[in-house]
């Protein structure tokens, strides 16, 4: 089994025999021979010939019935073992793919036929997605969690210029807890960081008008 420039699964190759099409085609015949010979008044030896014909074609049919058992069964467990390991090696953390990894499952299916093999690889798989949503989901409450906070303190900053006298409440320490607050933007994602930022420039603005009065 191979697997294409981006690592996808090749085309299963069929299982199917060539005997099988080519004893399908000799019962037809048998089927036609025998209503035709049915009908025909024959001598001993020509009753012979016909027997040896049916014998002939009989033989073929046993063929083909073979092979159509051995394409039901058919089976290639090397094929089958690396369709597996590709599709787990996509699951890894330093590559991880799931989409591949899917790709390969679907292929192994094809390869492996039901069994205790896929249930383990779905399993594998089904507990690998339901880890990244989690994670997924995880980081964005903490990220969260870590936007509110710097909100908070943001304006815990603005209350304690608020709560300084008149003459200390001047321009040099407006600029000192805004720039106190600014630094609070730091480590949080842009779209936290641009609400906190937008918050403290509200602030600022709203006080520097009061300096003005």
């Amino acid at each position: 089994m191979g697997a294409g420039a981006r690592g996808e699964p090749d085309a299963v190759v069929s299982c199917r025999r060539p005997g099988f099409g080519w004893g399908i085609a000799h019962l037809r015949v048998l089927v036609l021979y025998r209503a035709w010979t049915s009908s025909v008044p024959t001598t001993t030896r020509e009753r012979r010939s016909m027997q040896a014909i049916e014998r002939s074609v009989s033989i073929g049919l046993l063929i083909a019935g073979i092979c159509a058992a051995g394409a039901v069964g058919c089976k290639d467990q090397q094929k089958c073992d690396e369709a597996l390991s590709t599709a787990r090696k996509a699951m890894q953390d330093d590559f991880l793919d799931m989409a591949l990894a899917r790709q390969w499952r679907e292929h192994a299916g094809k390869l492996c036929g039901a069994g205790p093999e896929l249930q383990a690889l779905d399993k594998a798989i089904l507990d690998k997605e339901a880890a990244i949503q989690k994670a997924i989901e995880d980081k964005a409450k903490a990220e969260a969690e870590a936007g509110k906070k710097a909100m908070d303190k943001a304006a815990a900053v603005w209350a304690k210029y608020d709560k300084l006298d008149d003459k200390e409440r001047d321009k040099d320490a407006l600029k000192k807890h805004d720039k106190r607050a600014r630094k609070l933007t730091s480590g949080l994602t842009p779209e936290y960081a641009k609400q906190v930022d937008s918050y403290n420039k509200a602030q600022f603005k709203k006080r520097q008008k009061d300096l003005k009065k």
